[in-house]
């Protein structure tokens, strides 16, 4: 069972990878049959070849959205704001792609690190804890990125029936929303990975405690000892494994840290202007007349981003929280059971826990955490609030 949950976290990962590179963000080569990642000339010139695209191609799809807006509302006020969403969105996708090809090499060394430490560790615990969640979640993960890219197909096929002259770009300008959704569900990928491995340290651990407290009173000193002795090392092991586990935490914040910055601004952006692009259908402030279908398949692309957030701000909480646990399993064993080598074991770990810096942050500003989303809720009400504002006060009003 074992072997065959974890060729299913394999597989999922693949189709993480293949997504990827299809859209130019995995700037080296990978090879599924001995898990080895690896620099590649053409993997950086596809990279490059679509980050030219993206840079000079993007502006004129950019244009053609903004003689939709032109038409689609009789203010100045939502086509200001439509155009500089798609200006940030524009510099969101040339930045990450810049950044995914300027980093390949540490990525690529992050990468066969962890698949070492992957075999490493599941040579150690072969048992596996909660697979059904990390499947999941991994499973959700992919299941999200496809359904936000066909919503944005079908809302632009919708579209699409009322212009006609856009109909050639229907299937390129998927290609921001990809790239930008592809960034967050690989990012939530990545941290269950990284969860899985804290929670079968955890999981570990408490059976050890659980051990060590049922151990038969009977027994004898020489029995204890024995049992204090292999518990130790088991500890020391984990030690072991948990350390490198937060320096893989480190690095991978320190690879994304950047790319969450550009992220999370252009994914706030995509929320609450689009929201208030739905105020002014709802007001009657639209040069022309929003179908239900395009106004349905909006809401439908809303709440996949919505979606998208919480999975990276929830998975990302949950990671910390598994991360703090482990101190928490450590003092449940009952040390005045033990003899002086393993209560040493336990408080090196313990120790080792309290010096770790385990959030994982945006450039130092902010945490991915639930209290990132709670912000992000109300900052996005406020603005909301003060674009209606504007609009109700005249501000942009009229066209020349």
């Amino acid at each position: 069972m074992a072997v065959k949950t974890k060729a299913n976290f394999y597989r999922l990962a693949s189709c993480f990878y293949y997504c990827n590179k299809f859209f130019g963000l995995a700037a080296f080569s990978y090879n599924p049959t001995k898990r080895k990642f690896s620099e590649s000339v053409g993997s950086v010139a596809y990279c490059l070849l679509f980050l030219v695209f993206t840079f000079f191609f993007y502006p004129y799809l950019m244009y053609q959205f903004l003689l939709f807006l032109e038409k689609s509302f009789s203010t100045n006020l939502g086509t200001s704001i439509g155009t500089f969403q798609s200006l940030l969105q524009w510099l969101t996708l040339i930045s990450i792609q810049c950044i995914n090809i300027y980093d390949r090499k540490d990525i690529v060394v992050y990468y066969n690190k962890k698949v070492l430490y992957d075999k490493k560790f599941s040579s150690t615990i072969p048992e596996i804890y909660r697979k059904k969640y990390f499947l999941s979640m991994l499973f959700l993960a992919l299941i999200v990125f496809v359904f936000k890219l066909l919503s944005g197909y079908i809302l632009m096929a919708f579209i699409v029936q009322k212009e006609q002259n856009i109909k050639p770009y229907l299937i390129i300008y998927l290609i921001p929303s990809a790239i930008t959704t592809l960034t967050g569900c690989s990012f939530t990928m990545e941290i269950t990975c990284l969860q899985f491995f804290v929670t079968q340290i955890n999981c570990s651990l408490k059976k050890l405690a659980v051990e060590l407290v049922n151990f038969p009173k009977t027994s004898s000193e020489a029995q204890k000892m024995i049992l204090s002795c292999e518990i130790s090392d088991k500890i020391d092991l984990f030690l072991i494994f948990h350390s490198d586990l937060t320096k893989f935490i480190a690095t991978f914040n320190r690879l994304q840290t950047r790319i969450l910055l550009f992220y999370f601004t252009n994914k706030f952006l995509e929320l609450i202007i689009p929201a208030f692009f739905k105020y002014l259908t709802i007001a009657g402030l639209t040069a022309t007349t929003s179908t239900a279908d395009i106004f349905a398949n909006s809401l439908f692309n809303d709440v996949f981003n919505i979606m998208e957030l919480i999975m990276m701000t929830v998975c990302t909480n949950s990671l910390m929280n598994e991360m703090s646990t482990t101190a928490k399993i450590l003092h449940e064993f009952p040390v005045h059971k033990t003899d002086d080598r393993l209560k040493e074991s336990i408080n090196r770990f313990s120790l080792q826990i309290l010096q770790e810096k385990r959030p994982i942050s945006v450039c130092g500003m902010f945490n991915v955490d639930n209290t990132l989303l709670y912000s992000m809720i109300s900052s996005m009400t406020s603005y909301l609030i003060l674009l209606v504002q504007f609009q109700l006060q005249g501000v942009g009003s009229s066209k020349g």
